[in-house]
């Protein structure tokens, strides 16, 4: 009984660690997809400021 007791003890630690992690995956995900948008975006903004100067 003390041996199923410990191995239900491990499964729920387990089992709490491995939501932990996702739910820290998913708060940090979406900050590091939003960084790397804004970068594309701030980097196609700068192409289209370049290419009206060589227009102009």
């Amino acid at each position: 009984m003390i041996m199923l007791k410990s191995q239900f003890a491990q499964q729920v630690l387990a089992v709490t660690t491995l939501l932990l992690v996702l739910a820290a995956l998913s708060i940090i995900w979406p900050m590091i997809i939003a960084v790397f948008l804004s970068i594309l975006l701030l980097l196609q903004s700068l192409g289209t400021e370049l290419e009206i100067v060589i227009v102009a």
